[in-house]
């Protein structure tokens, strides 16, 4: 009797865990994927790359459907049918269901990537170079990735990291010194934009937009990064107790490694402290939002 109590309890605990841990991957999410897949076209049968066979609509492999469990006992039938790709997906998104961008919430971003990429889903930096990614960011999911369903961390979005570190007149002199604002400024060694954002920097920032150069070189884009790297990286670099755009000027330019007085000599710096003199006042209205 006592193994039979046992069993039904962990049983029951197993059960539990599963109804606990289970993603929920909504209708609109999947529309998504299915858009950035094929277009979402029904008539999609079977076609072959590099010796692998993608079927359907969602452009699902063997071995991605024999992961998810064989829905149907036929591949092919299974994935040009919509309603049993859809099944598959769900069942692969449970079993793989991890958060792949590392943004701290598990949501429908990380579902299109685990799709594609599978469970390795970290190391996905050759996605976003692909017509599959590209075409995901034009979704609604993508613009609006926080009012989804399955997140497991609604705390990311706390309304202290929604709101702007860097005030409107500091973005304004980080613009000046960078690069004197021009937004027709493209790539110089590397650096991209009116910010003169680094690839390294744009990945420090959360690769925001669809890829490096068509963010960093849109002012709109590029400031959205400078923001996520001031909350990333926030601090007094020159350690005179307050954090203001002084600080964000060196962090722009220096990164976590901005305690370094070497700034001081550069021409980005002499153009920055000119901005802050002449008429925009960065610092006085940057401590006033950070006060």
């Amino acid at each position: 009797m006592n193994c039979v109590h046992w069993s039904l309890l962990i049983t029951l605990c197993l059960c539990f865990f599963v109804n606990v841990f289970s993603v929920k991957i909504s209708e609109q999410c999947l529309n998504c994927i299915c858009e950035a897949s094929s277009g979402c076209a029904p008539s999609l049968r079977c076609f072959q790359v590099r010796n692998k066979t993608y079927c359907g609509p969602y452009q699902i492999s063997y071995d991605f459907w024999v992961d998810a469990g064989r829905p149907s006992h036929s591949f092919e039938t299974c994935a040009i049918s919509k309603s049993c790709s859809e099944a598959a997906i769900r069942a692969y998104i449970n079993k793989y269901a991890s958060d792949c961008n590392n943004d701290g919430v598990i949501d429908c971003v990380d579902f299109a990537i685990i799709h594609k990429i599978g469970p390795q889903c970290v190391n996905n930096d050759w996605l976003l170079v692909t017509d599959y990614w590209n075409a995901f960011t034009e979704t609604v999911c993508y613009s609006h990735k926080y009012e989804l369903l399955s997140k497991f961390s609604p705390k990311y979005l706390t309304a202290k990291n929604r709101s702007n570190v860097v005030s409107t007149e500091c973005m304004k002199c980080l613009c000046e010194a960078s690069s004197f604002c021009n937004v027709n400024t493209h790539c110089i060694k590397g650096y991209c934009g009116p910010y003169l954002i680094s690839q390294n920097y744009w990945i420090d920032a959360g690769k925001v937009g669809k890829d490096f150069v068509r963010c960093s070189t849109n002012k709109t884009c590029a400031e959205e990064l400078v923001q996520n790297y001031m909350r990333k990286y926030y601090k007094d670099c020159n350690n005179d107790g307050v954090v203001d755009c002084d600080d964000f000027a060196a962090i722009h330019k220096m990164g976590p490694d901005c305690l370094t007085s070497s700034i001081y000599a550069t021409d980005y710096w002499k153009h920055f402290e000119y901005c802050s003199i002449m008429g925009t006042d960065a610092r006085r209205k940057q401590q006033l939002l950070t006060s």
